[in-house]
């Protein structure tokens, strides 16, 4: 009896990890056509651009790639993560690519969360000061990006985490495989 228990438990383990591997796979196929789609609709030429405080600019240009809206591409050249970028965030959402939780680039208050699988921010909790991101729009304007803090933060105290003591112009978050906790890194535009 106690066999029977434990190989149907093992069955369980198998069947769950065979499912999230397939997952990942499969929003790992999807995100590489959309950033396929996005970099031939992206104009050629980019412009560097920095954020302006104070712009009054509420929300980005998209583009509609098979029914969802994207504001642009995030980088982490040092990862080696490149992400299509989502107009809107949400849990959901997370398992298959990036997507803005708040603000604008072009303001130098953008938010913008992913998932903790490889691919997307899988290594975030490993970036160290001075690395850099890039975010680039769908118009071509890109900005770019230094670290200046890694933390983790309870997900409970999320909503903290536009507060900061350190100006910031880029915040990249994803959870912990658990949930519980946040790991937030906060960039300063460079100019």
């Amino acid at each position: 009896m106690l066999k029977s228990v434990g190989v149907a438990c093992l069955a369980v383990v198998v069947c769950f990890g065979g499912c999230i591997g397939w997952q990942i796979h499969h929003s790992a196929q999807e995100r590489k056509e959309v950033l396929s789609t996005l970099e031939r609709q992206l104009p050629q030429e980019r412009v560097h651009t920095s954020p302006i405080s104070g712009n009054s600019e509420r929300s980005m240009p998209v583009l509609n790639v098979d029914g969802r809206d994207y504001v642009g591409i995030v980088q982490l050249p040092d990862r080696g993560v490149r992400l299509p970028v989502l107009s809107d965030w949400s849990e959901e959402s997370a398992h298959l690519t990036a997507g803005i939780y708040r603000g604008t680039a072009s303001n130098g208050n953008l938010i913008i969360g992913a998932g903790n699988t490889p691919g997307q921010f899988y290594s975030l909790s490993q970036v160290d000061d001075g690395e850099s991101a890039v975010f680039t729009d769908v118009t071509g304007a890109e900005y770019r990006y230094e670290v200046t803090s890694v933390e983790t933060i309870e997900t409970s105290k999320f909503e903290t985490v536009s507060a900061h003591q350190e100006p910031w112009q880029l915040v990249l978050f994803a959870p912990s495989f658990s949930g519980i906790q946040q790991t937030v890194i906060r960039f300063k535009a460079v100019v």
